[in-house]
């Protein structure tokens, strides 16, 4: 098929949906099978685990762009499952979830990405390579399965919005309180700071000067990068970019990180918790500190089982792109190897179609492929409040735009507006102190969030990822503000209210 025969044709029966949020462009097909793999097999355990009446998400790529379906269970498994739920709400399952993620799972996974990072795929030798590749491509599945197994630790948020409901408080408010709470989202801000105040009163142009200054800068900047380099910034596949590759970012992400007013979470929860029915309260508490700690689980692990594994297989694909002298983000892992080992291959012109092929898909993805006539099927009483649970979670987090947005934070700023279609741009164009008006941002952004004086989506909830980053950076924010990114132009000097939830001209 040439570049101009695309079809889009459903990977099998049903509704398909893009996502234009994780996966707005053609993806490496290296990175296809393990996220479709990986996505499919921890979710179907996830969702088994907890009684919720899905199989999985299944995905599938057409054109190399993501499309996925959720998968219900039958009648016969939904009355298996019935008995399930119940039991993983009376023994509080995500608990257990948890705690192997941080005493298992996160241990582990740190030290793979770190053994994985420290080889330099451009010193192996051809066969080494190639079991190097093969070696990270299946780290990379097994990680998206963690980073998938551990999806519904985030119900148990749902949970105190749901409470929240009867008690006539707002979603917004209640997340308000989570600030503070997640430290994967913080950790590259802070390890920032601490390499900005070693650097107080140096004039530095470069991270060579930067790294000149002193040996405790050099050590500090080795370890932020060894830590954050290789995490993908501005997208959850491989074919984004990444701090290592970017050292006039970094260095920007160092000496300019804004100090910011820090948020009274304790004031705030007393204030909110007066709004609680005194007999309620002791609920409350309970609701609130689980959902801080599960709120804290859901960044801290996307990093390291996501970000960090898209990043090193990017670094992978890219060494073997300057050994082929061909764009190896368009190959297979066997045509990496044949083509390394000289056992044939696609030609130069095959690679060069494909990236066309890749140049038009973008240019024409469709939000569904395939006609649903899938009938939802009758839930079991006992999966309901699980159920209920997680869509309130979703429905947090998966807001359209509307024409008011919701705040994050008190205080308005005022700042020079820098609009962006994606994230990708954002990177090139953001300057310290900017308003950052997006159409959405993801985990992978916290690191460049730093430089931001505010921020500004068309989609999203208080749930998603622009709300949660925003709130523990202390980074005044509208999230849901449709139309954001036509209704000012980089440039303008624009006003964020998060109290209004308005973005006005200044």
């Amino acid at each position: 098929m040439t570049a101009t025969e695309l079809r889009w044709d459903p990977p099998g029966a049903g509704r398909w949906d893009s996502d234009p949020v994780h996966w707005p462009k053609p993806a490496a097909r290296l990175a296809q099978a393990p996220f479709v793999n990986g996505t499919r097999e921890g979710l179907g355990r996830a969702f088994a685990r907890h009684g919720l009446p899905f199989r999985t998400l299944d995905m599938a790529f057409v054109n190399d762009v993501l499309f996925q379906r959720i998968v219900l269970c039958d009648a016969d498994e939904l009355e298996r499952r019935a008995p399930i739920a119940t039991h993983a709400r009376d023994v509080e399952q995500w608990r257990t979830d948890a705690e192997r993620w941080r005493t298992t799972v996160k241990p582990r996974r740190l030290a793979v990405n770190l053994a994985l990072q420290d080889v330099d795929p451009l010193e192996l030798d051809e066969a080494s390579y190639v079991k190097y590749l093969r070696d990270l491509t299946t780290e990379l599945q097994a990680a998206i399965d963690e980073h998938m197994d551990l999806v519904c630790i985030g119900d148990v948020i749902g949970r105190l919005l749901l409470a929240g409901e009867p008690w006539g408080i707002a979603n917004a408010d209640l997340l308000a309180l989570l600030a503070g709470s997640s430290p994967g989202s913080t950790e590259a801000a802070a390890s920032a700071r601490a390499i900005a105040t070693m650097l107080r009163g140096a004039v530095v142009t470069s991270l060579v000067e930067a790294r000149a200054v002193s040996d405790d800068v050099r050590h500090a900047i080795d370890a932020h990068v060894r830590l954050h380099g290789w995490r993908m910034l501005d997208s959850y596949g491989p074919d984004g970019t990444t701090l290592a590759e970017r050292p006039e970012l970094l260095l920007r992400t160092i000496v300019s990180v804004l100090d910011r007013p820090v948020v009274d979470v304790a004031a705030l929860e007393r204030q909110i918790r007066r709004r609680v029915p005194p007999k309620d309260r002791t609920r409350f508490d309970e609701l609130l500190a689980d959902a801080r700690d599960a709120y804290g689980v859901r960044d801290d692990n996307e990093g390291l089982t996501l970000l960090w594994p898209m990043g090193l297989l990017r670094r992978a694909l890219l060494a073997a792109t300057r050994r082929l002298g061909r764009d190896a983000f368009v190959l297979d892992l066997d045509e990496i190897e044949s083509l390394l080992l000289e056992r044939g291959g696609p030609s130069i012109d095959e690679v060069a179609d494909r990236v066309r092929r890749r140049e038009v898909a973008a240019a024409a993805i469709p939000s569904t492929i395939g006609v649903d006539h899938e009938v939802a099927p009758d839930i079991p009483a006992a999966i309901l409040p699980s159920l209920a649970a997680a869509e309130a979670a979703w429905g947090a987090e998966l807001v359209a735009g509307d024409a008011v947005g919701i705040g994050i934070g008190k205080l308005p700023y005022t700042g020079r507006a820098c609009v962006c279609a994606d994230a990708a741009s954002a990177l090139d164009e953001l300057a310290p102190g900017d308003v950052l008006i997006t159409s959405t941002t993801t985990s992978a952004f916290n690191a460049v969030l730093t430089i931001a004086g505010a921020l500004v989506v068309e989609a999203g909830g208080p749930a998603c990822h622009a709300a949660l980053v925003a709130r523990e950076l202390g980074l005044p924010a509208v999230v849901g503000l449709a139309d954001a990114t036509t209704r000012f132009r980089t440039g303008d000097l624009v006003t964020v209210d998060p109290a209004t939830g308005s973005v006005v001209a200044a």
